[in-house]
């Protein structure tokens, strides 16, 4: 009970990192990526500021944990297995980079700003659960090549979990989709890019300390439907508590839009949404998994797979101008 309490607040804690930067807002991550707008002046470097900030706060929390013969809740510490850089983690890494950069989300931002009811986001999380998918059979294939990947499907995804999904984001938006206002501003303040930053490195990093977890948003929340993964109530706890944090913060403010947007075509989300999802389902991790624990502990695939799909993401924006 006390491990799935904890990923309530790891979920809310990262949800609320992600609001209070804008970082749930596709719109930073273009104005980031794309090195033009860096030559005249229109680059928004909110990311520049968090992912260095989100390190250090994760690390700090990582070499205290160090010091532990095990987690204060649980008996064990989680260890990455996979040591080499592969095919799988190269692929994966780019293609997770070019479908951030098409759809302006990564996992947490996509999740968070899809509890606002808006469409696109909707659409954008709803596609990476089906590359998350996608992703899961190409591996099981990969290692089993004689089985049947209608057996593989019928036998490691759970079409009741996937369902709870699509319907849980289907009522949201219809409950809250036509209030939104898609001219609203993303809802900051003054060294909001420190306060999130610290506030995602300290959520992942206290899943570390106390519950023992490589706290990766893409894995956690493909493990609410992959049976492979091990459905687990606290990946369910984890997507309740950024639930839970963004109705907060609807309630605090009523007029925040939790998803600006700016009448981008849909499939862009639906491309974009599904190329991160199987990009980080080959590559075992996102910009929290990979990009804050694995580079925190400077772990030569996450430093591997950080720099590609950044390099990739700059890339396409850059070339297409997004």
């Amino acid at each position: 009970m006390t491990t799935v309490a904890l990923n309530v607040l790891y979920g809310a804690g990262m949800s609320s990192g992600m609001i209070l930067t804008g970082m749930n807002h596709p719109v930073k991550t273009w104005s980031f990526f794309n090195l033009r707008k860096w030559n005249n002046g229109t680059a928004d470097y909110t990311l520049g500021i968090i992912f260095p900030i989100a390190l250090a706060s994760h690390y700090i929390i990582y070499r205290i944990s160090q010091r532990r013969e095990k987690p204060v809740f649980e008996e064990s510490f989680q260890t990455p297995t996979a040591g080499n850089i592969d095919n799988n983690l190269i692929l994966g890494s780019t293609v997770f980079g070019l479908g951030w950069a098409i759809s302006g989300y990564c996992p947490t931002g996509a999740v968070t700003a899809a509890f606002s009811g808006q469409t696109e986001p909707i659409v954008t999380i709803l596609s990476m659960f089906a590359g998350w998918c996608a992703a899961h059979v190409i591996k099981q294939k990969q290692n089993e090549p004689k089985r049947s990947i209608i057996d593989i499907i019928s036998n490691s995804i759970s079409f009741k979990s996937l369902g709870a999904v699509f319907g849980t984001f289907a009522l949201i938006q219809m409950l809250t989709g036509n209030i939104l206002d898609t001219n609203t501003k993303p809802w900051s303040f003054s060294y909001t890019p420190i306060i999130g930053g610290i506030l995602i490195g300290t959520s992942i990093g206290s899943a570390l300390c106390f519950t023992g977890q490589i706290l990766g948003t893409s894995g956690t929340l493909s493990g609410t439907v992959i049976r492979d993964k091990g459905i687990k109530e606290q990946n369910i706890a984890f997507l309740c508590g950024i639930g839970l944090c963004t109705a907060l913060f609807r309630y605090l403010d009523p007029t925040m839009n939790l998803s600006y947007l700016n009448q981008i075509p849909i499939w862009r989300f639906c491309l974009g949404g599904f190329l991160t999802g199987i990009g980080s389902g080959l590559a075992n991790g996102c910009t929290s998994g990979h990009g804050i624990c694995g580079v925190s502990r400077m772990s030569t695939r996450s430093l591997a797979a950080t720099g590609m799909f950044m390099a990739s993401s700059a890339i396409l924006s850059t070339i297409l101008n997004l």
